[in-house]
């Protein structure tokens, strides 16, 4: 009972950051049309905006989470009811936008040709079968790809909430500055290319390239990172005390 209440009352709060983001969507997309139309060789084309929504849910959720502990405390609701409820909300929000998203995007590709982050990484394989079966493999990538946004925004959230402000201040200048820095220089004089090609191996493995372009690979990867984040914000919120 006290999920449902949780759960329902995490969805209200959900429906204001997602009609503000689908509202500067159509303008944008009708304004790329509209200026499409414009050009004369008729060889415009858009896509890729499944990125967008990507930033947009984990945007949402690293705000969300430690929004809502202060209250959900206040009114006897537990860390594992606060936890399960921001779960389910990601889940069904993340579900929601994707059925969106395949109606929105089928109407707009009669007005203008569109490519999805999907086809455009794996279009190749639905050469031959892109009907029902393209369908619903997009629908179940973009899923699995939305929540696990979505959970590393929750577990990002969280992690700094757990921090004071040595360990936040370390980790915003470390972690870029090993990555800008520390990663190129140790990679081409230490390592001779070789951090880089394992990252590449990595890539490749993650996207399903290694395995001629699968995305059932890519879709394992993010249901397993998921759960990962999802366990380790699990135990970062167990023991999480209320901050001012």
């Amino acid at each position: 009972m006290r999920l449902s209440r949780a759960f329902k009352f995490q969805i209200r709060e959900m429906i204001k950051p997602i009609a503000s983001f689908y509202g500067m969507f159509f303008l944008f997309v009708f304004l790329f049309i509209g200026l499409a139309y414009t050009s004369s060789d008729g060889s415009v084309s858009f896509g890729g905006f499944e990125l967008c929504t990507i930033v947009m849910l984990f945007v949402t959720m690293l705000s969300m989470i430690r929004s809502d502990f202060l209250l959900f405390l206040q009114h006897g609701y537990s860390r594992k009811t606060l936890f399960l409820s921001t779960t389910l909300c990601l889940i069904t929000t993340s579900a929601v936008v994707v059925f969106i998203e395949t109606f929105v995007y089928k109407i707009f590709s009669n007005l203008l040709p569109y490519n999805g982050m999907f086809f455009q990484g794996y279009g190749a394989a639905y050469m031959s079968d892109g009907g029902v079966k393209g369908f619903i493999d997009e629908f179940l990538w973009k899923f699995f790809l939305y929540i696990l946004a979505g959970a590393i925004g929750t577990f990002i959230s969280l992690l700094y909430y757990r921090m004071n402000k040595l360990q936040k201040t370390i980790v915003s200048v470390g972690v870029p500055a090993l990555f800008i820095v520390v990663y190129p220089l140790a990679d081409q004089y230490l390592f001779e290319g070789a951090l880089t090609r394992l990252v590449v191996k990595i890539m490749d493995f993650y996207t399903g390239y290694a395995f001629g372009g699968n995305p059932y690979v890519n879709m394992l990867c993010n249901i397993g990172l998921f759960a990962l984040f999802g366990a380790l914000s699990f135990l970062l919120l167990r023991k999480c005390n209320y901050k001012k």
